[in-house]
């Protein structure tokens, strides 16, 4: 796979980095000849995508993943993603049949011809937060119907390359409709010339990442911003007596190492209560050992130790320690006084915060743009009352503690990306 990671994928082919600059001078023309011809057809990708599928569930890519890292569960999870049947419903869910020819009330009896079209160019600009994203972000545009164009994350590890060129195998008519460059951020010109190419940049990533596309994307472009987000648990007195969910929600913290949108990155108690907040935090932190999972790098470990040092001297010298701590070899829980949402340190890093519910919304509100997945561990008579609380601060999902479990047809932080990725057509007569 090495000699992949460093790689263009065009014409169906791979190329080497340095042939970037030709290879995007001859993409204008061949563009236009696959806009000349009838839009792909999402059966053909569909079909493709279960081919993927078929492949990676019989282990013919069980060396390539192995070498990866790549957790079973993923895996498991982008095999039913890419699945017929998933794509299927994804489909149907996301692109509803339109009424193609209507007569409006007070039109004067003109018929409107509308239909769903693709974008025409997509340009995809992934994060490397989740393995195997970009390939899912590809196989979304082809859906729509796009040629899409992926600038690699930085820290791509070979996976997307190889399943694109994979899928494209097993259907080469999709060989004109991706392109993959391996361009560095940094190198602006180069992405300004592939943003000059596409009619709509789908930009995964943080605020900063979503400004700079902003400064690089030419006028009038369709800018969908799939932005990072902050999710967090939480947990009331009724939920402190689930077991099974805390522990669901221990494994989501440990298993995920809170690098996912949807990873919890801290904790919240319905308490003013700071002696609760440190039990709970105590309590929680026997359920994250009880998970026995590996013990985190010396690298994080050392950094964590160190902190450790520096609130022990700002507490000799300021006569208060600003927090509790309570560590394992793969995890360390705070409690901490304030009710500030931040993203953890990582790596099995959580806190755990007091937050009446009757706060929830003046103290989340702040973060209503980044506000993502709520772990909600309750009583089923509370859980309506405080879902609709979240969803007023700006949180979009709510579910137990398993936070990061992927269902076919979730939405993309409250909306469809096929709906997105597509534009409404008319013909006035």
């Amino acid at each position: 796979m090495n000699n992949k990671r460093q790689s263009i994928l065009a014409f169906g082919e791979l190329f080497p980095s340095e042939e970037s600059d030709n290879i995007i001078s001859r993409m204008e023309s061949e563009i236009t000849k696959t806009l000349s011809r009838p839009p792909l057809s999402p059966s053909v990708v569909i079909s493709a995508c279960e081919k993927l599928r078929e492949r990676l569930i019989s282990g013919k890519y069980s060396a390539e993943i192995a070498a990866l890292g790549l957790a079973d569960e993923r895996i498991a999870e982008a095999a039913m993603l890419m699945s017929a049947e998933a794509l299927g419903f994804k489909l149907a869910n996301e692109l509803p049949a339109l009424k193609e020819e209507i007569t409006p009330p007070f039109s004067g009896g003109r018929r409107i011809i509308r239909r769903r079209m693709p974008l025409g160019v997509l340009m995809h600009i992934a994060a490397g937060n989740a393995d195997g994203l970009p390939t899912f972000s590809v196989a979304e545009g082809l859906l729509a119907g796009n040629i899409n164009i992926l600038k690699l994350p930085s820290a791509d590890n070979g996976l997307t390359v190889m399943l694109l060129s994979e899928l494209i195998s097993a259907e080469p008519a999709l060989a004109e409709y991706v392109y993959v460059f391996d361009t560095p951020s940094a190198d602006v010109g180069t992405l300004q010339r592939l943003a000059a190419l596409s009619d709509g940049i789908a930009v995964w990533g943080g605020d900063e990442a979503v400004s700079a596309v902003r400064r690089l994307a030419p006028a009038g472009i369709k800018l969908i911003e799939w932005g990072h987000k902050l999710s967090f648990a939480y947990i009331t007195s009724e939920g402190r007596k689930n077991k099974t969910e805390l522990s669901a929600l221990a494994r989501n913290i440990l298993s995920t190492k809170q690098l996912l949108c949807s990873s919890c990155q801290q904790l919240y108690l319905d308490t003013d209560d700071f002696s609760e907040v440190s039990a709970f935090a105590e309590e929680f932190s026997e359920i994250l050992r009880a998970e026995d999972f590996p013990e985190n790098p010396v690298g994080i470990r050392a950094k964590r130790t160190l902190g450790e040092l520096t609130e022990r001297l700002e507490a000799a010298a300021y006569g208060k320690m600003s927090k509790k701590r309570f560590c394992g070899e793969s995890f360390t829980v705070y409690a901490e006084e304030d009710s500030a949402l931040r993203l953890s340190e990582l790596y099995g890093s959580v806190a755990v915060k007091p937050l009446l519910r009757e706060r929830i919304i003046s103290a989340l509100r702040p973060e209503n743009r980044h506000l993502q997945t709520v772990g909600l561990i309750c009583s089923n008579e509370e859980r309506a009352e405080l879902s609709q609380a979240f969803f007023r601060a700006g949180a979009i999902k709510v579910c137990g503690g398993d936070m990061s479990s992927v269902s076919c047809g979730d939405a993309h932080d409250g909306e469809f990306p096929l709906e997105r990725y597509t534009k409404i057509t008319e013909i006035i007569l």
